[in-house]
């Protein structure tokens, strides 16, 4: 894939000798209030960068490093602290080191210098979490550097920009990193200091001094220590806990970037070695408060707003909601776009669910994506949009930009994204989900996505879905752990009819497993069910709403496996409503219906298998989107020559294709059979 100029992770071997890289930095959130013009007048830049000039502070800027009891550091120019002191349970070197897992570096992408920071994943003792701890380039600079930065940081304070706008915060930082450069030269060769000599050149001299400025534009103008882990494609969500300076911050962590082998170490809940300076989740909140122009107060103690470079959503909570202050929750978008076959290499789902997804999405099946919070149902619905053809236009409608819009029209969908306004404390002129769904319904022939399932809009939702009116395809999130619950809470909570619920033809239930008890949780496809109609018992005769599920997780084997109602190798048929009636609408039998599930699954079998023997990225985005478009392709040539479609057509002459694209994945080593993908009993046409 492209290089979207996004940070990336660098993971270096655990053996691997650290080597500090170039010295970098740490830097800390402004903290000027929020401005009511859009320009950035002298004395707010003034106050962003004198905010650390506070009497009870003196003793920090005189020193360059200071150290508490516990180990606890920072250089001269931050508030936050990072604990360097054993985690708990540890108490010798050589019991850290029998602990440690893992460790990689976590950079900006770019030209030299580069910053960044280097993680360590700790296995901590008798402990449901792993121990995070971070080891900042900034906090690691000798005393004249931090003596550099803070007399440049004094006159950057003198440096007044005529009118700098604040319409962008990159703005305001490229100011502030370019003056600084020039700023950090002069006094450098004031000082004496960073002179060119042999073995430190004139270039090197330009880079360490731009590393320098790096460090001040990122320490009053960025987010500091958050701003790392906002880098860190690892972690999914950050929590910081009032009173922040007395709570360290926690993350969740995900996985899927490193190898089985650490995977099966590390839990899904880290602790690390964080813990912010008085004053710091003010600041973060007067930079969030600014960004998204939004109210808070006592009065209106929540606000929520969306950190577009990282890709991260934020929602804070202040007093009286929050006793103790402010706190606040980021949860990252990953930057990584989500296929069905890498949900498959995770083992979130396998190839028979994927196949039968796409399979059902062709068909024009209304689908719900149900479960609870951090179960993966914006990355399955992600996902899931990706089995659509290109051809097919589609309509998103979301509070928080979460579905991978660009990434979908960089490959040549027709994509129409749709803001509207949050669930909560949102003010201004966007317009609320109902809104938005009501002007979709008159945009033309669409699939319909909404981000979440919650409010008014259901009812117009289920009304559209009821008179045909709502397009090709609709689907939703919504937070339920099974069918059953969806249901009530669709029925109950929000006030749909179960005959209207009905519309509705699939729900997906992305859950949380703990295999053998434990506590770390796995994301796990757990149900994938069917919606029927049944005839009440007694004498109103009432119509009754039910599930049959065409899938079921067996935790025995970590698995979903298929229902006799999707297919009965024994008695060589299966019940499922739904695709008996997609069979119908293409007039084939069930059987042909059930063998073009079978093929869909094979193909993304072999991706994510071959994946392990090449170096294309065969789980890619763009390789699904290959292999679909070969396989509808494939199918019209056959349907066009033979009048009917061969699967064993279509199969072998799709991996003779993929054998050309790919010749170095070993094809006879991968069970390409139906009964390799869960459907035992299928006969070859």
């Amino acid at each position: 894939m492209a290089d979207d100029g996004k940070p990336r992770i660098r993971i270096v071997s655990q053996t691997e000798e650290e080597v500090p890289p170039p010295l970098p930095p740490e830097l800390e959130p402004s903290a000027a209030a929020t401005p009511s013009e859009r320009y950035y007048e002298p004395v707010q830049l003034r106050d962003a960068l004198t905010r650390f000039s506070q009497p009870w502070d003196a003793t920090r800027r005189a020193l360059p490093v200071l150290f508490e009891r516990n180990h606890r550091m920072r250089p001269g120019f931050a508030t936050s602290w990072v604990d360097m002191s054993y985690p708990s349970g540890i108490f010798t070197d050589a019991e850290f080191k029998r602990s440690l897992i893992h460790t990689y570096r976590v950079e900006e992408t770019g030209p030299e210098p580069r910053e960044g920071c280097t993680i360590e994943l700790v296995e901590l003792p008798n402990a449901t979490a792993t121990f995070y701890r971070i080891k900042p380039d900034a906090y690691m600079l000798i005393q004249d550097e931090t003596q550099l930065i803070e007399d440049a940081r004094t006159q950057l304070v003198k440096t007044y920009p005529e009118r700098l706008s604040l319409a962008r915060m990159d703005q305001t930082r490229h100011f502030v990193q370019k003056t600084a450069t020039d700023i950090i030269d002069k006094l450098a060769e004031q000082q004496g200091f960073l002179k060119v000599r042999a073995g430190f050149p004139r270039e090197l001299r330009r880079e360490r001094i731009q590393l320098l400025a790096k460090i001040l534009a990122r320490y009053t103008t960025g987010l500091g220590l958050v701003e790392y882990l906002l880098m860190d494609d690892n972690i999914e969500d950050i929590y910081i806990d009032a009173p922040a300076s007395q709570n360290p911050v926690h993350l969740t962590f995900s996985t899927r970037h490193l190898s089985p082998e650490v995977s099966a170490r590390i839990h899904d809940k880290c602790v690390t070695n964080i813990i912010l300076g008085e004053g710091d989740a003010d600041s973060l909140l007067s930079r969030f408060r600014y960004e998204s122009g939004r109210p808070f107060s006592e009065a209106q103690p929540v606000l929520e707003s969306d950190l577009e470079e990282f890709r991260t959503r934020v929602t804070v909570i202040g007093s009286p909601l929050s006793p103790g202050g402010v706190a606040m929750a980021l949860r990252r978008h990953g930057a990584e776009t989500w296929t069905l076959p890498r949900l498959i290499s995770k083992r979130s789902m396998n190839p028979l669910a994927a196949g039968l997804i796409s399979f059902l999405l062709d068909g024009r099946a209304t689908m719900l994506v149900a479960g609870s919070r951090g179960a993966g149902k914006s990355s399955m619905l992600s996902a899931i949009l990706l089995e659509f053809p290109q051809s097919q236009r589609i309509l998103t409608i979301e509070d928080t930009l979460e579905l991978p819009v660009p990434e979908m029209q960089r490959l040549g969908y027709k994509v129409q994204p749709m803001l509207v306004s949050a669930s909560y404390g949102q003010t201004g002129s966007q317009m609320t989900a109902d809104d938005a769904l009501r002007v979709s319904l008159r945009l033309g022939e669409s699939v319909i996505v909404l981000g979440e399932v919650r409010g008014q809009e259901a009812r117009t939702l289920y009304e559209a879905m009821r008179t045909g009116t709502a397009g090709s395809s609709v689907l939703g999130t919504f937070h339920a752990d099974s069918a059953q619950s969806a249901m009530e809470r669709v029925v109950n909570d929000i006030g749909i009819s179960p005959v209207s619920f009905q519309a509705t033809d699939i729900v997906v239930v992305a859950g949380l497993s703990k295999p053998l008890g434990q506590q770390k949780q796995l994301r796990r496809t757990t149900q994938l069910a069917e919606t029927v109609k049944y005839a009440g018992s007694g004498d109103d005769g009432d119509i009754q709403i039910g599930f049959q599920d065409l899938l079921t997780y067996d935790p025995a084997s970590d698995g979903l496996l298929a229902t006799t109602v999707l297919w009965d190798g024994q008695n060589q048929n299966g019940t499922s409503h739904k695709i008996a009636k997609i069979a119908h609408q293409q007039n084939v039998q069930y059987i042909d219906a059930v063998r073009n599930i079978g093929v869909r699954a094979i193909i993304r079998k072999v991706l994510v298998e071959g994946d392990a023997m090449t170096e294309q990225d065969l789980s890619s985005p763009e390789w699904l989107v290959e292999s679909n478009n070969k396989f509808w392709g494939l199918g019209s040539e056959i349907v066009a020559r033979e009048g009917r479609l061969s699967h064993s057509q279509l199969l072998e002459q799709w991996l003779n294709w993929f054998a050309s694209e790919a010749p170095e994945v070993d094809l006879s080593t991968i069970d390409t059979t139906y009964a390799g993908v869960g459907l035992q009993g299928l006969p070859d046409d």
